[in-house]
C-alpha cells in the first residue's frame, strides 16, 4: 500500500471513531488499526492502541467542533485551486472569503490582455487568475525568506501581503490597461491609474461584505493591518502624509518589495504575469522564478531592511528585464494589438456618455459618462469586458456616436481591422516630442490634397519597447549581496544587448475601409513622409 494512503486511512480511521466517543462520552475509546503490507515479513504490521483517557485528556466541545470540520489546531482551513500555471494553490479561508464576493469575481470578466486575442487568440485570461498566482507566489516568496531568515515575518505580514497580492488589481477596467488609455483621452490631465480605483474598490469590498470582523475572527486583522494591505496596493496613503505605516519597522520594509516593488520593478505581480502571457502567446522566456526565490536575500540598506540577490544571479536579472522587453515588443505591442487598441478606444469614447446610463437603470440621478464611473464603485463593480462591448453592439440608439461605435464593433467582429500605413522608428530616442509636429504636418497636407480623406483619418499610435525604465537601465537600480554587503552594478557590467534594446516607433494607422480610399492614404501618407524626412529616422511602407 502507497505509504500517502496508509497514512490518509489511519488518520480517517482514527478520526472516525474519536468523532464517536466524543459524541458519546459514556463509552470508552478504543482505537486499534491493522494494516497489512503484504506477504514481506520484513515490514511488520504497525498496531496503533490509543485512549482519550491516557493520552489525549478529556474533550472539549472544540475539539468536537474541530473534527467536524475537518481541521486541526495547527492548521487554518484553506482551499485547493488548480492552477494552470502553478498547478495546486492551497488559498487560506480568509482569501477565499475575498474571492467569493461579488467585487472580485468580476475580475473572471476582464481579460488580462486587453484586445491581444486578436492576435494571440489563447490569450483570453484574466484579471481573476493572475490575481490569485500573485497571491501564491507571495505565499511561495516568503516562504522561502523564512527558511533563511527565520522570524523575518509573521503569520499576520503573510497574511496581509497575499491579501495584497489578491487585491492589487481589483481596480482594473475593462480590457486593463486600456480603460486606463481610455480614461486618459477621455478626461485629459486627470492622471487616471488603475492603483486608485483598487484602492477604492478594495474598500469596497470590505464594506459591501463585512469582512472586517471576518478579517478579525480567523486571522486577527485590525485596522493598521488593513492599512498595510492598503499600502501594498497603492503605496503610501494621502490621510497619512506619504509616509508608510502599516509596518513601521524598520526591518520589515521589504514587505514592501513583493508584490509591487517601487524600487527594482522586480516583484511577485511581474513573475506571474510574465509566465501566464508566456503562456498564452507562446513567445518564449528565459528567466526562472524558482531561481529568482532561492537567490533572494534580505539586506541592510539605509537602515533599512530591503530585498537583494546574490552577485551570481546577475545575468538572471538581466534576462528578467530582456523577458519584459520581448513580451511587450512582440506581444503587448504587436503592431497589430496596437491597432485593435485604437479601435476599441475610439469605441470607448464614441460611448462614453450612453453606456452608464443603462448602467443606472432603477438609479436616481443624472446619467454620468462612462469615464465617470471610477468614482462611483457600485457602478464601476458592474464593468467587464462582455458587458461594455455587448452593449455597445446591441444598442439601438441613433445617436450618431452610437453609430459610429457599432460600426466599430462590427469592424472587430469582422476582422476587418484599421489599416497600417507606415511608421518612424528609431533606437535610443524619444520620438515623443516629434509626435505632435508630426501629427499638424499630416493633418495638413491632408487637408490641402486629400479628396476622399479627412485630417482625422489618419491616427499616430506610439508603441515603446524598454526594459522597464525608459532609456536607462533597469539592473543598475537592483541591489546584489557581494562579500556580505548590498552593492550596485556599475553600467560597465551591463550587457550590450540590454543596453540597444530600447526603441520607439509611430504607427501610422487608417480609420476609415475601402480599396479607393485606402490608395488615396498611401500615396499622400508617402508623399508627406519623404517630404519631412528626420535625420536618423527610418521611414517603412506597406
Amino acid at each position: 500500500m502507497n505509504l500517502d494512503k496508509l497514512f490518509d486511512f489511519v488518520i480517517m480511521s482514527t478520526e472516525k471513531v474519536l468523532l464517536e466517543s466524543l459524541e458519546s462520552p459514556g463509552k470508552d475509546l478504543d482505537v486499534t488499526v491493522n494494516v497489512s503490507f503484504g506477504s514481506d515479513s520484513s515490514c511488520p504490521s504497525p498496531n496503533l492502541d490509543r485512549s482519550t483517557n491516557n493520552e489525549f485528556g478529556s474533550p472539549t466541545p472544540k475539539d468536537v467542533e474541530r473534527l467536524k470540520r475537518g481541521t486541526s489546531k495547527s492548521l487554518k482551513k484553506k482551499t485547493l485551486i488548480n492552477d494552470s500555471v502553478h498547478g495546486h494553490i492551497e488559498v487560506p479561508e480568509i482569501c477565499m472569503r475575498i474571492i467569493d464576493t461579488n467585487q472580485f469575481r468580476r475580475l473572471s470578466s476582464i481579460k488580462q490582455l486587453g484586445t491581444s486575442f486578436y492576435v494571440y487568440p489563447c490569450s483570453k485570461h484574466t484579471r481573476w487568475e493572475h490575481s490569485l498566482g500573485v497571491m501564491h507566489l507571495a505565499e511561495k516568496f516568503i516562504d522561502e525568506l523564512l527558511k533563511d531568515y527565520p522570524g523575518c515575518c509573521t503569520r499576520k505580514d503573510k497574511i496581509c501581503v497575499m491579501i495584497g497580492g489578491l487585491c492589487h488589481d481589483l481596480g482594473h477596467g475593462p480590457f486593463s490597461h486600456l480603460f486606463e488609455a481610455f480614461m486618459l483621452e477621455a478626461k485629459p490631465g486627470c492622471g487616471y491609474k488603475h492603483e486608485q480605483t483598487s484602492l477604492d474598490m478594495f474598500r469596497f469590498l470590505l464594506q459591501e461584505n463585512s469582512l472586517r470582523p471576518v478579517f478579525k475572527e480567523l486571522e486577527d486583522l485590525d485596522e493598521i493591518d488593513i492599512t498595510f494591505i492598503e499600502e501594498l496596493i497603492y503605496g503610501p496613503l494621502e490621510r497619512n502624509n506619504g509616509q508608510l505605516i502599516g509596518r513601521i519597522e524598520k526591518e520589515k520594509q521589504f514587505l514592501y518589495q513583493i508584490v509591487a516593488n517601487k524600487s527594482t520593478s522586480i516583484d511577485v505581480d511581474k513573475w506571474d504575469y510574465y509566465r501566464r502571457d508566456n503562456q498564452a502567446m507562446n513567445l518564449g522566456l528565459t528567466f526562472d522564478q524558482g531561481r529568482f526565490m532561492l537567490m533572494s536575500r534580505l539586506g541592510i540598506y539605509k537602515e533599512e531592511t530591503i530585498l537583494a540577490y546574490e552577485s551570481k544571479s546577475f545575468d538572471d536579472v538581466v534576462k528578467m528585464f530582456e523577458d519584459r522587453a520581448r513580451l511587450h515588443k512582440n506581444g503587448y505591442q504587436h503592431r497589430v494589438v496596437k491597432i485593435t487598441d485604437r479601435m476599441l478606444l475610439d469605441l470607448l469614447l464614441a460611448a462614453d456618455k450612453h453606456i452608464i446610463g443603462i448602467l443606472q437603470k432603477g438609479r436616481k440621478g443624472p446619467i454620468v459618462p462612462l469615464s465617470e464611473a471610477p468614482n462611483d464603485m457600485q457602478l464601476f463593480s458592474k464593468l467587464t469586458d462582455e458587458y461594455v462591448f455587448q452593449t455597445i453592439s446591441n444598442s439601438e440608439s441613433e445617436e450618431e456616436s452610437m453609430v459610429k461605435a457599432r460600426e466599430i464593433c462590427q469592424r472587430l467582429n469582422q476582422r476587418n481591422l484599421y489599416k497600417y500605413l507606415g511608421c518612424f522608428y528609431q533606437k535610443g530616442k524619444d520620438l515623443r516630442p516629434k509626435l505632435q509636429n508630426l501629427q499638424k504636418t499630416l493633418k495638413e497636407k491632408i487637408a490641402e490634397e486629400g479628396k476622399l480623406l479627412k485630417p482625422d483619418d489618419i491616427v499616430l499610435c506610439m508603441k515603446k519597447v524598454d526594459c522597464g525604465d525608459g532609456n536607462n537601465n533597469p539592473v543598475m537600480k537592483v541591489p546584489f549581496v557581494m562579500d556580505g554587503r548590498i552593492q550596485f552594478y556599475d553600467s560597465k557590467y551591463v550587457t550590450e544587448s540590454m543596453s540597444s534594446i530600447y526603441y520607439q516607433e509611430i504607427l501610422f494607422v487608417l480609420r476609415p475601409h475601402g480599396d479607393e480610399v485606402l490608395r488615396e492614404a498611401k500615396q499622400l501618407f508617402k508623399a508627406w513622409a519623404t517630404s519631412n524626412d528626420i535625420e536618423g529616422v527610418r521611414v517603412e511602407f506597406k
